[in-house]
């Protein structure tokens, strides 16, 4: 009889053990703060609070334009579920009404701090892991892209990719080319311009790092070093990009601040708008 009980409680166990490991995630404070890294004031300046609820995560905003923008810049961790105004906030929760609304939930398949890790076949796993530490540092964003690229006449190389948002982005990397003249490039975007250089030729740079490439003939003699020499290389060049594109956004910005503001400018002086001179 014991025996039976036993057997019994084990199998309910196991079951409440089932449903307890495929309930939701909770969300804390530790998502909070993943999301406020990857929407930095000086990127979405609407973005008001960022509030946990059970296994809800709620980001409230007062521009409507920046919707899409931060439903793309969240979704890199987290899944989208719902949005709308304040009129259809959800009630009972602190901080969520009288603006606009977008919920986010933990995807059930990785946790946030869990996700897929970029893989490598030229370096080892390691040493990619402290560069893209590296460079999410340098940068200021924590989701940075790795490719590489391996063909069979030797070309190919790698590069590290970052999005602050749509039109703003920027990369680093390298390219190797079956005549050896193997090019460099770290550049920035934003809004279709671009700050840095695509074709950063090794040759030219200044000693102590002139024709630091001369020894790479195809993708197969890379190495830790190599990379790592790289991305110190070229990160006074990423710093200088980042920092011009940034300065265009600011800009870009402050335009539209004006266009749409009121006080007799921008698109309350527009000629042949209904009202115009009134």
């Amino acid at each position: 009889m014991n025996m039976i009980k036993t057997t019994k409680m084990k199998k309910l166990k196991d079951i409440l053990n089932e449903v307890l490991s495929e309930a939701p995630k909770k969300m804390t404070k530790v998502h909070v703060k993943q999301v406020q890294k990857l929407l930095k004031p000086n990127m979405f300046k609407s973005v008001e609070n960022i509030i946990p609820h059970k296994d809800i995560l709620f980001v409230t905003y007062t521009n409507y334009r920046d919707r899409a923008k931060i439903i793309k810049q969240v979704e890199k961790l987290y899944k989208y579920d719902n949005d709308g105004r304040s009129t259809n906030a959800p009630r009972g929760i602190m901080g969520l009404g009288g603006t606009n609304w977008i919920a986010f939930t933990t995807r059930h398949d990785e946790s946030v701090n869990e996700a897929k890790q970029p893989q490598t076949k030229i370096f080892d796993q390691g040493a990619l892991n402290d560069s893209l530490k590296q460079i999410k540092k340098l940068v200021g964003i924590e989701e940075v892209e790795y490719d590489e690229f391996r063909f069979a006449n030797g070309t190919g190389g790698f590069s590290f990719k970052w999005e602050h948002g749509i039109k703003h982005f920027g990369s680093l990397g390298l390219s190797l080319r079956q005549d050896g003249n193997h090019m460099l490039y770290a550049s920035s975007m934003y809004n279709g311009k671009r700050f840095g250089d695509e074709k950063i030729d090794p040759k030219r740079l200044p000693t102590p790092n002139k024709d630091f490439l001369r020894h790479i003939r195809t993708w197969k003699d890379l190495d830790n070093l190599t990379m790592q020499t790289i991305i110190t290389v070229l990160s006074k060049d990423v710093i200088k990009n980042e920092a011009a594109a940034n300065k265009a956004f600011e800009q870009d910005r402050q335009a539209q601040s004006d266009f749409y503001s009121g006080g007799g400018k921008g698109y309350f002086k527009q000629k042949g708008r209904i009202g115009y001179g009134l």
